[in-house]
């Protein structure tokens, strides 16, 4: 047997890592029984990575719901409904993602290498394909949505319309009429629909809705920027994981089995730690499955091999296959060659009288359970029961044993364990269970305690009138006739394109919360008044996806020309534009209440490319503090820069630009400058503030000598202000900083 494996890992050290079904081909120390025929294919497995609020989980079996948690499993047809406050997130191993808002109902309907299929009964979701070749259905009341890779989208589903808004790429809406598909790009309106008509919608994402997303995505992104040794040990669709093994433990090569291999060790333990001790187990889906207690506890106890060694408990990472040519690795080899697969906790049950226990299993010892979950498990069948030896499990003497009645609603076992039971009197004691049954639990098949996740109990469950929709996705779930991604893509390619209707008129989506008090839900529909409300309750967010920015133009007042005389009493003041400029009233049109009316005077013309800024008047003091990178209120923010006057450099557009991100110098430091000219001047500039200071003055600083003569004749016909008096500037806007005389 040695002989043989230091010859795979010769091949292995020549080519890099071979396929995983090569690995898959090795037998182990122990007798291993040969798979049954009609297998199917290995169960794929997504995870509940976060939950804010309680997310309650249907059970089948008992019809019933019960409180889930995070890292507990999400897969086959698992169907989920979360209260008006929870937030949740799910990661799948084929880089698919979904996050579910408030009062939400999703399903999983099949999961495979390049589809998810999950269902929104109601509610809100956010679907991610961060994959490259896969695909995203997304069905609803009111029709299914298909995302190819590299798209984000949100599906807002009422109890009589449903929203579908493009978040990143472009995905298609199907109408449960079939006989259009309807695109729906990024940036773009979104899609309305109800059970007869399609319309368009604005495409604005819920706003709180939207902002906890981005929350989550920088937390990913700190997350996926950890560096060290795992992501070069991880097989890729485990890349999302590296970060707790990076915090929580270190790689380091152990001598295993006659060679160095490299394992990961967790050393954030207590001294005796060991696997399967930290968290507790439920049934799910016919076996016991493991819901870790510990940070780093579901990729370490659902994927790999646990091996003991010197002492301590190390983690051997699963191997994915890589072709034969590829550069070799960064890190010498060998790793031990575990197959990749997910399983719900590879042991080995144990029994005697009322005490249970489990063994963790060594790297391709059989499994035995219910579904093939992953490589080298064996399906479990009562009617031909395998013969199994207790004394041939490698760690039986690191079996954990605890009384039955601690069995279920333990969260960890380390404090009910049974110690100082060696291996000889497991053997002579005790029996071996592949799967835990009557035979090992009394009354296993009645206890009800053994599906849940958390000793959190639930006061309000979902309606009976939400079943319906569970069990027809069930029925879907089941089917021996599934579509895979090729013959979902080959139909949405037959089906013709669509647009919506401008007439149409569909009603915002609106969800009603569907849970009750346990004793009202099967109770009538008529009977029950659900709290019904408009789903995005937040607010909108920016349409689609986020544009970049353009960059905020200088922040500055509208600027009077000179000659024109300040407004007397009785006189009409000129009309103002909504963006903060001042041009003269057009024919006919009122005035602006309560401010009298200036006609404006006849004016020589000048070279100018905005005529609109002629004719304005003294301006306003703005009623709050600029700040920066925000516009004045009242002052247009973006638009085209000024164009230059005739024979003028380009300089006032970079001046501007400077002026900026120029900041107010003291005010004792500012030159003194002493204005001349009408009375009443040095009131109206010891009360302007120093930002409306040096405003003008940045403007006035740079005329020239031929504009001065131009403005002369204008300040001539209003004798408002002297040619003699090029430094004289009226009261405006200043900023204090680069602040200077031209006396």
């Amino acid at each position: 047997m040695k002989t043989r494996t230091k010859k795979i890992h010769q091949i292995v050290s020549l080519f890099g890592l071979v396929p995983l079904f090569f690995f898959a081909a090795i037998p182990s120390a122990s007798s291993q029984p040969a798979a049954p025929q009609g297998q199917q294919e290995p169960v794929l497995v997504g995870r509940i990575s976060h939950v804010e609020g309680q997310l309650l989980r249907y059970v089948p079996a008992e019809k019933d719901w019960v409180a889930t948690v995070k890292d507990a499993p999400f897969g086959l047809d698992d169907a989920l409904y979360s209260d008006e406050k929870t937030k949740a997130e799910f990661v799948m191993p084929n880089n698919t993602w979904a996050r579910t808002n408030g009062s939400t109902q999703i399903q999983m309907i099949r999961l495979e290498n390049d589809l998810t299929e999950m269902d929104v009964a109601s509610g809100m979701a956010r679907f991610y394909n961060k994959s490259s070749k896969g695909l995203i259905k997304a069905t609803t009341p009111f029709g299914y949505v298909v995302a190819g890779p590299l798209t984000t989208f949100d599906l807002y589903v009422g109890d009589k319309s449903v929203e579908v808004i493009a978040l990143k790429g472009m995905v298609d809406f199907v109408h449960p009429s079939g006989d259009a598909k309807y695109e729906v790009i990024a940036g773009s309106p979104s899609i309305l629909a109800d059970s007869q008509q399609i319309g368009s919608g604005e495409g604005n994402p819920d706003a709180q809705w939207d902002e906890w997303n981005d929350s989550r995505d920088s937390l990913w992104t700190k997350r996926l920027e950890v560096t060290g040794d795992s992501k070069r040990y991880l097989p890729p669709s485990l890349y999302d994981e590296a970060y707790a093994l990076e915090e929580n433990g270190r790689w380091e090569r152990v001598y295993y089995d006659g060679e160095y291999r490299y394992f990961w060790r967790p050393i954030y333990v207590p001294p005796g730690w060991a696997p399967f001790t930290v968290g507790r187990w439920t049934d799910w889906y016919g076996d016991n499955c493991w819901i870790p207690g510990e940070p780093f506890g579901y990729v370490t106890h659902h994927y790999g091999n646990w091996v003991f060694a010197n002492n301590f408990w190390f983690w051997a990472p699963p191997v994915v296959g890589i072709s034969i040519g590829m550069p070799l690795p960064p890190l010498p080899l060998p790793l031990l060659p575990v197959p990749f697969g997910w399983f719900p906790g590879r042991v080995s049950w144990i029994c005697s009288g009322l005490f249970v226990g489990w063994v963790p299993l060594a790297p391709f010892e059989p499994y035995y359970c219910h579904h093939r979950w992953g490589p080298h498990c064996s399906m479990w069948d009562d009617h031909h029961p395998a013969h199994l030896d207790i004394g041939h499990y490698r760690h039986l003497d690191h079996a954990v044993i605890v009384d039955q009645n601690h069995f279920y609603g333990v969260n960890n076992y380390n404090n009910v364990r049974i110690a100082n039971i060696n291996r000889t009197t497991i053997i002579n004691d005790y029996r071996i269970e592949p799967v835990v049954s009557d035979r090992v639990i009394h009354n296993y098949t009645t206890n009800r305690q053994k599906y849940n996740f958390t000793d959190v109990g639930v006061i309000e469950k979902p309606h009976q009138t939400v079943l319906q929709r569970i069990e027809r996705n069930q029925r879907i779930a089941t089917r021996e006739t599934a579509e895979d991604a090729a013959t979902i893509q080959g139909n949405l390619t037959k089906i013709t394109q669509g647009r919506p209707l401008r007439q149409a008129h569909v009603e915002e989506p609106k969800v009603s919360n569907r849970l009750v008090p346990e004793r009202e839900v099967n109770k009538p529909e008529q009977e029950v008044k659900f709290r019904e409300k408009p789903i995005k309750s937040g607010g909108d967010a920016k349409p689609g996806i986020v544009q970049p920015s353009q960059p905020a133009q200088p922040e500055r007042l509208a600027q009077p020309e000179r000659g024109i005389k300040p407004p007397r009493p009785g006189e009409a003041t000129a009309a103002v534009q909504p963006e903060g400029r001042i041009r003269p009233p057009r024919p006919g049109e009122p005035t602006q209440p309560g401010r009298p009316e200036q006609p404006v005077p006849s004016i020589k013309k000048i070279p100018s490319p905005r005529p609109e800024q002629r004719g304005t008047m003294q301006p306003v003091r703005p009623e709050r503090p600029e700040q920066p990178g925000k516009p004045a209120h009242g002052i247009e923010s973006q638009g085209k820069p000024n164009q230059p006057r005739q024979g003028e450099p380009q300089k006032t557009s970079q001046y501007r630009r400077e002026v900026r991100v120029q900041r107010p110098i003291a005010r004792e430091q500012q030159p003194q400058w002493k204005p001349q000219g009408q009375p009443g001047r040095r009131e109206q500039m010891e009360r302007s503030t120093p930002s409306q200071r040096s405003s003008d003055f940045g403007q006035h600083s740079q005329v020239r000598p031929q504009e001065r003569q131009l403005r002369t004749d204008s300040h001539s016909q209003t004798q408002s202000v002297r040619a003699e008096q090029p430094g004289r500037v009226q009261s405006q806007a200043r900023s204090g900083k680069g602040y200077r005389s031209n006396h």
